[in-house]
């Protein structure tokens, strides 16, 4: 009997590392799956365009090349998941969790960042013109050489950011003024 409740709990907590084959069939056919686990689910080099994930459990995720323009991922934890090359071009992050995300030379452009914890991200390279990062956590989060042009960062936290060879033009910082340095 004890063998029995000892297999049964080992097989019940792997449940916990991945994703529910449930919930990856119900967003293959709806293209919508609120409060989803799709955690650590593979997704790269994938169309996910106009799809409804708000609120879903995307943790460590593969996401790489993936095409979400247009996604809603509202409240959605991305904490880990490799976004690496991914479009998210207008999606709606926010209150997204994407704490220690690979965001590597993702297109952001248009996003809705506002209130999103990106704490520890790597945002190199990523192309964040005219987004909303208001309210945003970008603590210990690496933005080197990205596009940051038009960007508003009102009462975004910066904390330990990386910065270096960010472009800034007509961006809103935290502290309320607008950088006008527009250098080409």
């Amino acid at each position: 009997m004890k063998k029995l409740i000892l297999i049964s709990a080992l097989l019940f907590s792997f449940n916990g590392w991945a994703y529910s084959e449930t919930d990856l069939a119900k967003y293959k056919v709806l293209n919508s799956c609120k409060g989803c686990d799709l955690s650590s689910a593979d997704f790269r080099n994938t169309d996910l365009m106009f799809g409804n994930l708000s609120g879903a459990n995307l943790v460590f995720a593969n996401l790489s090349g993936t095409f979400l323009a247009f996604t809603d991922l509202r409240n959605t934890d991305l904490s880990g998941a490799n976004l690496r090359n991914a479009n998210l071009s207008d999606v709606n992050l926010n209150n997204a969790n994407l704490t220690q995300a690979n965001l590597t030379d993702v297109w952001l452009r248009y996003a809705n960042l506002s209130g999103a914890n990106l704490s520890g991200a790597n945002l190199t390279g990523a192309n964040l013109e005219s987004a909303d990062l208001g309210n945003a956590n970008l603590n210990y989060a690496n933005l080197s050489n990205a596009n940051l042009r038009g960007l508003n960062f009102t009462a975004t936290t910066l904390y330990n950011a990386k910065l270096d060879g960010a472009k800034f033009c007509k961006t809103q910082m935290p502290w309320g003024e607008v950088n006008d340095d527009c250098e080409e």
